[in-house]
């Protein structure tokens, strides 16, 4: 199995690159230590293990997206990151990954998430710890859900905001592509009921929802 990590905390990829062959003798593993790395190589893997958080203009939903339009269906994709936000695994699983852990995984877990996507199972695999929170989450329609159930992302996105950060500023502060942020910011508009960005700072200082 030949197995790409894209990670740019290079101890951590070293260390799980060691762990990937003692777990997968056979396998073949390529540590990328960014997107540019990774996209300056041809090769087309069976599974790439990433972060979300990395350097540059696009994360790694991005860059998962960005390779599934030249894998040729032959690749499957495992999120592995410290985000633990529910709207940031709705994302992943949205563009197509076939699994989603928090770097606070366990091995056995860990195993079992690569068992499932080698298994080739439409359903991808969530790390149980995130399982509950997420069938909370959907189990109130939106309508339901209070205003001030903001996840710390999007937390710190209308904080962003309220200081008059731009869009574009906040994906450099926060280490996050365009997209990902213009993601945050249609999520914030749903919760919200409202239809510009403007609206949102207007509504969350209406609402007390601004954290200084």
């Amino acid at each position: 199995m030949n197995i790409a990590v894209v990670d740019d905390h290079k101890l951590f990829a070293q260390m799980l690159k060691h762990t990937l062959e003692r777990l997968m003798p056979q396998s073949h593993i390529v540590l990328y230590f960014g997107a540019e790395q990774f996209f300056t190589d041809s090769a087309i893997y069976d599974l790439v293990i990433l972060d979300i958080l990395l350097p540059g203009t696009i994360n790694g939903i991005g860059v998962m997206e960005k390779a599934k339009q030249t894998d040729g269906g032959k690749t499957k994709y495992m999120l592995l990151t410290a985000v633990a936000e529910l709207e940031m695994l709705k994302l992943a699983v949205r563009a197509g990954a076939n699994a989603y852990l928090t770097k606070e995984t366990s091995e056995d877990e860990f195993i079992e998430a690569i068992t499932s996507v080698q298994a080739g199972n439409d359903d991808p695999y969530i790390q149980k710890a995130l399982r509950q929170k997420l069938i909370t989450n959907l189990l109130l329609a939106e309508d339901e859900r209070p205003v001030s159930l903001l996840t710390k992302g999007e937390q710190e996105i209308v904080n962003f905001l309220c200081n008059g950060k731009t869009p574009k500023e906040i994906a450099t502060e926060k280490n996050l592509s365009i997209n990902t942020v213009n993601q945050y910011l249609k999520i914030l508009k749903r919760k919200f009921k409202v239809h510009r960005t403007t609206e949102i700072v207007l509504f969350a200082i209406e609402q007390g929802l601004y954290k200084r």
